[in-house]
């Protein structure tokens, strides 16, 4: 089992970002995309929100709900600390709604024991919207109510069960992430300039399914980002690549690519990402796919384009803002793919210029180093 300072650690890690798009026209008539944060991004902090407030009241052996006089004296009514007040909120979430959004997910184990304890002890949510409104004999009853959720999210943790859950979600999420580390270095071992790429590949939403429908199915999209893979080993200076996959109603079946070029062959991040992204919409998927240019987006601090890798400050700012949310997002929620949703290439030996002559590859043992 992991010490309770990393357990607390893993509940900082960032939500999944969910994006979906809105498109138009500019003053050209050129077509425009605007990138915005939907209901799978609104639910995906919800099942945050949701484990996070589950834990504290899990770890706390502190009353949560209780009964007291009002001020005036003549009845009572429930009263809620910090914790119980965002138990309160958390228990009113479209729990059906966020599973219909975003079908086909392992949710972290700590909002999937809120999900059943609110199922069989709230039997009206509604009411909880008025919860401190109830007095007397209504507000003993939703008391028990209550204090059944906060024994049920207690003693599912006692009993190791969850514990167990939750150990096996952070192992699966830390071997991801260092995996990706290990990669990352391995690139640089491999060529002393990288070129990095992030793109987002999605798809066109069907105008005959509602509210939200895939314009392909999951076969259609490993097969078309099988063909995208292909692409990038045969027309460019390709040295390793990772790619997640995603899916929701509203964004539909996606990927997340992040792809490390020869920067001694390749420069123009912007640019080359743009080239990438239009032979995915127009060649690989014949106008059902469409892209998101993370190179061309202005990051806080520079995490893409060329680095080297003596530059440590722009290789751990890759890591932590290009590179984690391939890795660490998943420790609460993870789409079930019928393939592999997460993969790493191998490494590509460039038969080119400009690597760090640092490694020797495998099949090369005892010959000269790769470039």
């Amino acid at each position: 089992m992991i010490s309770k300072g990393y357990e607390r650690k893993l509940f900082d890690r960032r939500a999944p970002e969910r994006h979906a798009y809105i498109y138009g026209l500019n003053k050209n008539g050129g077509r425009t995309q605007t990138l915005v944060l939907g209901k799978e991004h609104e639910y995906a902090s919800d099942v945050k929100r949701a484990a996070q407030v589950a834990y504290a009241i899990a770890r706390s052996e502190r009353a949560v709900f209780w009964l007291e006089k009002e001020r005036s004296g003549t009845c009572q009514v429930i009263r809620a600390s910090h914790d119980g007040k965002h138990l309160l909120q958390a228990l009113q979430l479209p729990f059906d709604d966020i599973q219909a959004t975003l079908p086909q997910h392992h949710m972290n184990p700590l909002y999937e024991l809120l999900q059943r304890s609110r199922e069989k002890h709230i039997l009206d949510a509604m009411a909880l919207s008025f919860w401190n409104a109830h007095t007397d004999d209504a507000a003993h009853v939703l008391l028990d109510s209550l204090e059944a959720v906060v024994r049920d999210i207690r003693e599912g943790w006692a009993s190791g069960g969850v514990r167990k859950a939750l150990d096996t979600a952070r192992r699966r999420s830390d071997k991801r992430w260092k995996s990706v580390k290990k990669a990352e270095e391995e690139s640089f071992q491999d060529c002393a300039d990288l070129l990095t790429i992030r793109l987002d590949l999605h798809f066109h939403s069907s105008s005959d399914g509602y509210p939200y429908a895939p314009a392909v199915s999951e076969d259609e999209a490993y097969g078309y980002i099988v063909k995208f893979e292909r692409y990038l080993r045969e027309r460019h200076p390709l040295v390793r690549y990772m790619r997640n996959m995603e899916y929701g109603t509203e964004s539909g079946f996606h990927f997340h690519m992040l792809v490390f070029l020869n920067g001694s062959l390749a420069q123009d991040g912007v640019g080359i990402a743009k080239t990438m992204g239009e032979h995915w919409e127009w060649v690989i998927t014949e106008g059902k796919g469409r892209y998101f240019n993370c190179n061309a987006h202005k990051y806080v601090k520079p995490v893409l384009g060329r680095i080297h890798y003596s530059n440590l400050v722009a290789r751990q700012a890759l890591l932590e803002s290009a590179a984690s949310y391939l890795a660490k997002t998943d420790i609460w929620m993870r789409y079930d793919a019928l393939g592999k949703s997460f993969v790493i290439s191998r490494r590509y030996k460039q038969p080119y210029p400009g690597g760090a002559k640092r490694k020797l590859w495998p099949e090369a043992e005892g010959g000269a180093a790769s470039a």
